[in-house]
């Protein structure tokens, strides 16, 4: 008697091998840094009223290269926090034509090497980023998924491992596609 040989289904083996690929990638290098907890307990530095306003400029499209705009609102929640809102069309898809996406988080800053790093919460996660604010623009770069190769557990470590990796690096490692540079004021709080 004859037993057909148990064969794979070609094309099942190459789309399941094809969507595993891309699921182990957008793992590894999807978003940016983000931990369960920010690099201090408590706020520790006071709202910088120059921060403070809406601002308008652009993000780069990891897919397509291609720019598109975004405006963040910033305003103070309370002496040591802000309250942040993003708006822009974060989504890529053909049905939501003209709708414009928003997205609300909280943000305080930390010090480290006297550099200012945002603690962004956004969806029961903290992102960090590198903030700049110069010739009345401000820059928001958040530290990318592999910036350091350590698992951090806590608070103090995770202030450590960035404090090494701004002293160590030339050209720090940013999500560059989330990165908000040099964005520009459309209009100041008014106290």
């Amino acid at each position: 008697m004859y037993l057909p040989e148990n064969k794979p289904n070609k094309p099942f083996t190459v789309l399941f091998s094809f969507c595993t690929a891309i699921s182990i990638m957008i793992l590894l290098c999807g978003c940016p840094y983000h931990r369960t907890f920010p690099i201090e307990k408590t706020p520790q530095v006071e709202v910088n009223q120059s921060y403070l306003g809406t601002w308008k400029g652009k993000f780069i499209d990891e897919n397509s290269g291609n720019t598109k705009p975004v405006k963040l609102n910033i305003s103070k929640a309370d002496d040591f926090n802000y309250s942040l809102v993003i708006t822009g069309r974060f989504q890529n898809t053909v049905y939501k034509i003209n709708e414009e996406d928003t997205v609300y988080a909280s943000m305080f800053m930390s010090v480290i090497n006297n550099k200012q790093i945002a603690n962004v919460k956004f969806d029961n996660h903290v992102f960090f980023a590198d903030v700049s604010y110069q010739n009345d623009q401000i820059s928001f770069l958040p530290l990318a998924e592999n910036f350091t190769s350590f698992f951090v557990k806590t608070d103090t470590e995770l202030k450590n491992r960035i404090a090494y990796h701004f002293k160590t690096r030339l050209h720090p490692l940013y999500e560059e596609s989330y990165c908000l540079r040099n964005l520009t004021r459309v209009s100041k709080v008014i106290k």
